[in-house]
């Protein structure tokens, strides 16, 4: 579009045969030399000097196109293996892995392969970190049909009460792990105090005998 817009993609094109006039010629020619500049222009500093010795803009295009161009097919097959392979991971929030699968889904849109809401909505449960085994199995068993929004919702309502559990747990330990320090000296304290008293009961038990 970039190149369309600037009125010389038509270089790479098959050029229809003669004969052309000098006015032809100019036109043409100046276009391939915009197009080759442009195309310079946007090439990475590591292959600029392999394509900028071409002589022209429909040589450098073809050269480009058969190293560097992917086909739909191949592009598709990629963002398939890409979903397939996608697993959540332990330690990130499983909602925003959640909006990652449908990033992926939304990529199938493009190729004109629009996947099923509860399709999705099932792979995003089997996706769900190891950690998440129990809450995956009780949307399994549970007999309502998923939309991606209801399930993400779930999963953030979840997420959030994990959250908070632990955040509680951490306040208790904290409590505990103080209430030992705390009361570890009171303990040493009394212990000293009763074997002084032991000792002075004893001394005074033998003064009497005597």
């Amino acid at each position: 579009m970039w190149f369309t817009s600037m009125h010389c993609f038509f270089v790479v094109e098959p050029r229809p045969l003669g004969p052309h006039t000098a006015e032809d010629e100019r036109r043409f020619i100046d276009a391939d030399t915009t197009f080759k500049g442009a195309m310079i222009s946007v090439l990475g500093e590591s292959i600029v000097d392999t394509y900028v010795t071409m002589s022209t803009g429909k040589e450098m295009w073809d050269a480009l196109e058969a190293k560097y161009g992917a086909s739909d097919t191949g592009s598709e097959l990629y963002v398939m293996e890409q979903f397939h392979n996608y697993r959540m991971v332990e330690g990130r929030s499983v909602v925003e892995q959640a909006h990652d699968i449908q990033v992926r889904v939304k990529e199938f849109e493009n190729f004109g392969c629009v996947l099923p809401e509860k399709f999705v909505a099932g792979c995003i449960i089997a996706k769900l970190p190891q950690t998440w085994t129990d809450f995956a199995t009780s949307l399994k068993h549970k007999r309502q049909e998923f939309g991606i929004a209801d399930l993400i919702g779930s999963l953030d309502v979840e997420e959030k009460a994990r959250a908070k559990d632990v955040h509680g747990k951490k306040i208790v330990e904290a409590n505990s792990s103080a209430h030992v320090v705390h009361k570890g000296p009171q303990n040493s304290h009394k212990k000293k105090f009763k074997q002084e008293l032991k000792q002075k009961n004893t001394t005074l038990f033998k003064k009497k005998n005597q």
